[in-house]
């Protein structure tokens, strides 16, 4: 009778085939492989002593010059790279995402050039120095997933520079619907690895250069992955001078030369806990391992050699890498009660558990204020808001005194692209977090690679945030009611937001 029944209603057969495909599609995501934890992830070191004179703050800034309807620039990240490459003699370990000269859909010339200047400051150091290791770790982006190399990538490896792009396909998958559906079913379809097949021509525009060649299918696959190698890390050696480093928030990327950015160079001890974490990021990554592993030695040995004892002056730096960083602003924050005063510099934040901490600390009487990138700018094409303007909204949902206090970076075009926060603690150090790490499930949950430095103690670099910080409050910045979200759009909006963070479907 059942039978009888399937067979002659057309509808419920065609329910139980699209449910038996439903099904089958999504095995893969509730039974599929979830990745392990790999070497250089997750890093919370213990804190290191740095001297005085061994941290510094770098800031890029661009603030609206309302009389002369201009930008005003100035910048000292990619000033202190320079520097630092210039200077060392013992090796050179670099890791970026963003590398390139592409400026999206922008019009005009970009303020500064960038990618490739970086580059050729390496190859010039590496030629003055032929036997320096020179390492340089990118992200698969720069040659968007799968096409051709850029042609400063092509100078470095040819001057003798190990470049290596990280395996994205050995990192957990952030946008985990697509990503473990994508890794079971693509095996179904030869022609994906054939480079000659069907999959591997260009038939879509280039996603991130107007007039850019077009690309395939199949790298528009690689990239709806939605994961990356996001940290931007110089460490170098020097006999003279010792061990160097810078983290920050740049990406070498000409389309975003005038973004608002901060950064730490730090000196010490402290670059060892970097170097250890970047190496081993380039040791799952290379396809070249036997040659790797003589480059990583020779760098290894290099820089136990610079190591040098800092006396305790009272000032001490954390290396905190991606579930690392997301720990370490859970305690902090979690901390912070009557009489303190948290003051955040953010391009992103939607992490839900990091939202509740800022929620929870203004309950308990701690001052917060969040100063916001508005999501409008990105390279020229215009941006829905999402998810920062959702998450601020939330914010200021009290009524009262006792509420987080957001206002916007006032940006014309460029990107407040700022990952940092700086808390004043009554009983305690004052402390300073900043690098890589946008304040997302997909940055702090150890799916993307993130590199971020705390330093904790009073200095000259924790007062000088404050002062960027309180200049960008009080005269670049618009209050909350410029770009609020309101109304069924605001809710809708919300809803859209929730649901890519916790699916990872969003490029936040």
């Amino acid at each position: 009778m059942a039978n009888g029944f399937l067979r002659h209603n057309r509808w419920l057969r065609l329910g139980l085939v699209l449910a038996v495909i439903v099904f089958a599609m999504l095995l893969p995501v509730w039974f599929g492989p979830h990745s392990i934890p790999l070497p250089g992830t997750g890093v919370s070191s213990d804190p290191i002593p740095v001297a005085p004179d061994g941290v510094r703050l770098l800031v890029d800034q661009t603030i609206w010059d309302e009389g002369a309807h201009q930008q005003e620039v100035s910048q000292d990240i990619l000033d202190a790279l320079l520097d630092r490459i210039s200077q060392a003699d013992a090796f050179i370990v670099a890791d970026f995402f963003l590398w390139n000269e592409w400026t999206g859909q922008l019009k005009g010339e970009v303020y500064r050039k960038m990618a490739v200047p970086l580059a050729e400051a390496l190859i010039a150091q590496k030629k003055k120095l032929p036997d320096m290791p020179v390492l340089v770790i990118s992200d698969p982006i720069n040659h968007v997933y799968g096409g051709p190399e850029l042609e400063h990538f092509v100078e470095m490896r040819e001057a003798g520079i190990e470049v290596v792009y990280t395996d994205l396909d050995k990192m957990p998958d952030s946008n985990w619907i697509y990503g473990r559906l994508a890794r079971v079913y693509r095996r179904l379809l030869p022609s994906l690895s054939d480079p000659e097949g069907w999959a591997h021509r260009g038939r879509l525009r280039h996603p991130f250069q107007a007039g850019g060649e077009d690309i395939s299918l199949a790298q528009a696959g690689n990239l709806l992955f939605f994961k990356a190698n996001h940290r931007k890390v110089l460490i170098t050696g020097s006999e003279s001078s010792g061990l160097d480093m810078v983290v920050s928030s740049l990406n070498p990327a000409d389309g975003g030369s005038a973004h608002t950015n901060v950064g730490l160079w730090l000196k010490g001890e402290i670059a060892m806990e970097a170097l250890e974490s970047e190496l081993a990021v380039a040791g799952w990554s290379t396809r070249c391992l036997d040659a790797y592993a003589k480059t990583a030695d020779r760098i290894r040995m290099r820089a136990s050699g610079l190591v040098r004892h800092v006396e305790d002056s009272g000032i001490r730096v954390r290396w905190l890498t991606e579930g690392g960083i997301h720990r370490m602003l859970l305690d902090v924050i979690g901390s912070c009660g009557d009489g303190d005063q948290l003051d955040l510099a953010l391009f992103y934040v939607s992490d839900r558990a990091l939202v509740r901490a800022l929620k929870s600390a203004v309950k308990r009487g701690a001052r917060v204020r969040v100063l916001l990138d508005a999501n409008r700018d990105a390279f020229g094409r215009v941006k829905t808001g999402i998810p920062n303007r959702l998450v601020a909204k939330e914010m200021q949902g009290w009524r009262g005194p006792h509420r987080v206090e957001v206002r916007w970076a006032d940006t014309h075009g460029e990107q407040f692209h700022c990952k940092a926060m700086a808390v004043k603690r009554k009983d305690a150090d004052p402390i300073l977090l900043l690098g890589s790490a946008n304040w997302t499930r997909r940055n702090l949950r150890d799916l993307n690679l993130e590199a971020n430095a705390m330093i904790e103690g009073s200095g000259e670099a924790i007062n000088r945030f404050e002062a960027f910080f309180d200049e960008h409050w009080v005269s670049g910045s618009l209050p909350y009611s410029a770009w609020e979200e309101k109304g069924a759009t605001g809710f809708f909006k919300g809803v859209k937001y929730r649901f890519l963070e916790w699916s990872g479907m969003g490029t936040f």
